[in-house]
């Protein structure tokens, strides 16, 4: 039995590649402050130790950027901003592993007495700003604003607040947690300019590591995730306690930190991180394709980048460990079966400092297993004996000695759903009928509550039958992450309910308020307006207007949601060409007038989707393309498809006005935008593409530019197509 031990003992340490006394270090972004209490509390209170790891804690300053500084090995992990998928974008190997602000802490700073209040103030302005601190999001912010970038002058960063009132600069980029508080303290007070209040609102601090890290040590950097944001819950949780701790801190007194300056700070990063609401280091990909999709606007990030393998997934980590754990054991067990016979043939003497050190070995190895918290199971069918290492009980809450080891145990603490399934795939993999054995299942805690636990094993020998005689393998606790995964289906379902009910509302809210704002108008038309005198006569006016308005809000609001519930509607097979030129015959004398020119290039035939919304887009498209065309040349339009493993794509492209999408490439989807104000329109029909073309899976995007036209991309679903 200690050969099996032994083996499975290796074959962790060989999955987890590095040993339990290497240093780590975490290279912060900025000098000692409240802003990373998280990673000073796991350090303070043994959540890192806990975890078998010894941390060394790096403060930042501006000559040290954290991502250059772990890309140059010279730090393991390291905290920034959301300028990491910048990183990302242009080819670094890096990971992000959590955030640990949900909201940007990044602001723009002044003296109240310098009247910048909004972005529009900052005209003709200058700021101290850093491109490694912040600066791209808060350039978004002026170009979402339509304030172009060269109408604000960027000087270099001082980190001094005190130019702020000498003359040196009129404004800073600054964190809404610290730098105002300080100014306060100089007795200035401060104005904010925050880019959350203008719809650029990203993640802030970010812990991250190197892509190789993750692959080559993925047990630690597990380890580490979990300590860190164990320390952000104590931190927040005990402010007082952290804030004496953080003064005792090389430099903090030194730069005029107080305990008072630190507890406002920590108000602050409550309000950012919200640490009652979401998880610490929780991260949402749409949000980070979000964040992409906007540095991609300001040309920052190439077109094609994407997030793919930039977000950590502990799941696939674990996955990848596990594949290296089956992997290695054809490996393993060579080589102990060379180191056994090499035992027999070697003097006593040799034997016995070989096994002296084994036994070492064992103990380091255990500590290892431990402190991953890997269960081991290894069981002889032949003979009926098991062995299960002290993580897999204490992993169901038992004291070692409180288990028997005994196949009936396992089978006795099996919840009676899953004891049938899973009898029925180990007797499969017994009988050679499966490679491998994967599953997971739950199991009875000491306290009387149910667990689940992934079980992954191995037949380690086969009689001349094909039969397993020994299987074995391992067992992880997969309670919070199924936890986690049941609250998720019970969110979703919430929030589906909610939306019917909303558009529900939505219905019987236009649909009665419809009815009265008509008689309204019918009233009013009764009225003898030429009777009235003057003042009433203005009155008629206000009520009339005031129930067009109405009725027109109404009847938007009718047609945004039918255009929401077509999409229920079922999918036909369209030919592309007949159905666009028979939804266009009504423009026909519209064409023929102004010799339009169309062309078509169809490399995809057909699709199945649903034959109102196909008509929609068409209309729409086409309808902007004739009221949209510059009068200087004739219009021409053409149109083309083609396809890849995901969707197909329709290409809609005029010669028209075109857009300026500097300006307005934020609006161009949103409701009642308009950007040629001599033109009548709602500005709704564009909204109501892309809602329908969303809600089945699909989405559309434009390049223009002004005089020269627009290039609207349809993007079709796959699986709601053919070619």
């Amino acid at each position: 039995m200690r050969f099996n031990v032994t083996l499975f003992s290796l074959l962790i340490v060989f999955s987890l590649g590095a040993s339990s006394g290497d240093t780590t270090i975490l290279q912060l972004k900025w000098w000692h402050q409240f802003q990373f209490a998280g990673y000073y509390a796991a350090q303070q209170k043994g959540f890192y130790a806990q975890e078998g790891l010894q941390v060394v804690i790096i403060p930042g300053d501006p000559a040290h950027a954290p991502v250059k500084q772990v890309l140059a090995d010279k730090a393991d992990y390291g905290i920034t901003g959301s300028d990491l998928v910048l990183d990302y974008a242009h080819d670094a190997p890096i990971v992000a592993l959590g955030a640990i602000f949900q909201h940007s802490p990044y602001i723009i700073l002044s003296d109240n007495n310098s009247n910048i209040h909004c972005p529009a103030d900052l005209i003709g302005k200058r700021i101290m700003a850093s491109d490694d601190q912040g600066w791209a999001q808060l350039k978004a912010m002026l170009l979402q604003e339509g304030i172009p970038y060269n109408s604000v002058t960027i000087i270099p960063h001082s980190w001094n607040l005190d130019d702020l009132s000498n003359g040196k600069a009129d404004a800073q980029t600054a964190y809404v947690s610290v730098e105002p508080a300080l100014l306060k303290q100089k007795g200035i007070q401060p104005a904010i300019i925050n880019s959350i209040n203008y719809g650029i609102d990203f993640y802030g601090d970010v812990l991250f590591t190197t892509k190789q890290r993750v692959d080559d040590r993925p047990g630690e950097v597990e380890r580490f995730r979990k300590a860190s944001f164990l320390g952000w819950q104590y931190a927040m949780q005990h402010p007082e306690e952290m804030a004496d701790y953080i003064m005792t801190l090389p430099g903090v007194k030194e730069r005029g930190m107080t305990k008072e300056i630190l507890l406002i700070e920590y108000e602050e990063m409550d309000k950012l991180i919200l640490p009652n609401v979401v998880e610490i280091g929780h991260m949402n990909p749409g949000r980070w394709q979000h964040i992409l999709d906007v540095y991609k606007s300001l040309k920052l990030a190439p077109a094609d980048a994407s997030i793919n393998a930039f977000i950590y997934d502990p799941e696939q980590a674990k996955q990848s460990r596990l594949s290296k754990l089956l992997i290695s054991v054809c490996i393993i067990i060579a080589l102990l079966l060379s180191l056994f016979i090499a035992n027999i043939y070697t003097q006593r003497r040799k034997r016995i400092v070989t096994q002296l050190k084994l036994k070492k070995s064992e103990e380091h190895l255990e500590l290892a297993v431990n402190s991953g918290g890997i269960g081991i199971w290894d069981w002889n069918i032949a003979e009926d004996v098991i062995f299960y290492n002290n993580t897999w009980k204490t992993m169901l809450g038992y004291e070692p000695a409180e288990i028997e080891d005994h196949s009936k145990t396992f089978f006795d603490l099996l919840h009676p759903v899953d004891k049938v399934f899973f009898k029925k795939k180990l007797d499969e993999h017994i009988a050679g009928k499966s490679d491998s054995l994967r599953e997971a299942f739950r199991m009875k805690t000491k306290s009387g509550k149910w667990k689940w636990i992934l079980s992954q094993g191995k037949a380690q020998s086969r009689n001349s039958e094909g039969i397993a005689t020994h299987v074995a393998g391992i067992h992880l606790d997969l309670d919070e992450l199924k936890k986690k995964e049941e609250e998720l289906h019970r969110i979703t379902d919430e929030l589906m309910r909610m939306n019917t009910e909303l558009q529900q509302f939505a219905f019987v809210t236009s649909h009665n308020l419809r009815a009265p704002a008509a008689n309204m108008l019918s009233l009013l038309r009764i009225i003898d307006y030429d009777q009235l005198s003057e003042q009433n006569k203005n009155i008629h006016g206000k009520l009339k207007f005031s129930a067009d308005v109405l009725l027109n809000t109404l009847k938007d609001l009718n047609d945004i949601l039918t255009a929401k519930k077509e999409t229920d509607k079922p999918k036909e097979l369209i030919h592309i060409a007949e159905r666009f030129e028979s939804v266009t015959s009504m423009f026909s004398d519209k064409v023929s007038s102004l010799a339009a020119v169309i062309f078509m290039d169809l490399k995809v035939k057909t699709i199945n989707f649903p034959v109102s919304i196909f008509d929609s887009i068409i209309i729409n498209l086409f309808s902007n393309a004739l009221k949209f065309r510059d009068i200087a040349r004739v219009l021409k339009v053409e149109i083309s498809t083609w396809e890849d493993d995901q969707y197909v794509f329709m290409k809609f492209t005029d010669n028209g006005m075109g857009i300026d999408l500097k300006l307005q490439g934020e609006k161009v989807f949103k409701l009642y935008q308009r950007f040629h104000e001599r033109i009548e329109g709602k500005g709704m029909g564009l909204y109501i593409i892309k809602t329908q073309l969303e809600n089945l899976g699909g989405k559309i995007t434009v390049d223009s530019f002004p005089g020269e036209g627009a290039e609207f991309t349809v993007w079709f679903k796959k699986d709601v197509t053919q070619s």
